[in-house]
């Protein structure tokens, strides 16, 4: 586990995108939602790709539109994050406070910071969804970024799954 999260900061770090991966992106989004997969911070379109890839490594049977559909959403996913011009540092105590005892969490939330970066992470996933909708994507894949926390389909559950690896 301390692997993985020293692998995860690292690469918030140091969010390196390849010219194949612009590729991929610019392969699966539509070119009127392209701009807001830009408008993400570096940190966001690094871990949208890795949610994506390892969506793509998966052997699950979906449909051709229901791939698609994932794909998409997992390249948006915390798009609504974009709106908040969210730093590093609350990244990681949103990841921490996740893991903290609950008398620490609830203390921590009586400070306006805490208090903002859990309203980041509380509502990253609606803001994302409404951008995703005016950037034109479908229903489903707006559905799926909104769920992606709280899954409601087999769909959104994967998508949880990978973003949680990630």
């Amino acid at each position: 586990m301390l692997y993985y999260r020293v692998k995860q900061f690292w690469r918030a770090l140091f969010p390196l995108i390849s010219t194949s991966e612009r590729a991929y992106v610019k392969q699966h989004i539509p070119p009127e939602a392209l701009p807001l997969f830009f408008r993400q911070s570096a940190t966001e379109q690094r871990h949208a790709l890795d949610v994506a890839r390892d969506l793509e490594s998966w052997e699950i049977p979906l449909s051709e539109s229901e791939h698609r559909g994932l794909i998409l959403a997992a390249l948006f996913h915390d798009c609504g994050k974009s709106l908040t011009g969210i730093k590093l540092w609350q990244r990681v105590a949103t990841v921490l406070l996740e893991h903290v005892p609950a008398g620490i969490r609830s203390k921590a939330e009586q400070t306006r910071i805490i208090t903002s970066v859990l309203q980041i992470a509380a509502e990253h996933a609606h803001w994302g969804s409404e951008l995703a909708r005016e950037a034109g994507l479908s229903p489903t894949v707006c559905d799926l970024i909104r769920e992606h926390h709280q899954p409601k389909s087999h769909l959104s559950l994967l998508l949880q799954k990978a973003d949680n690896l990630n």
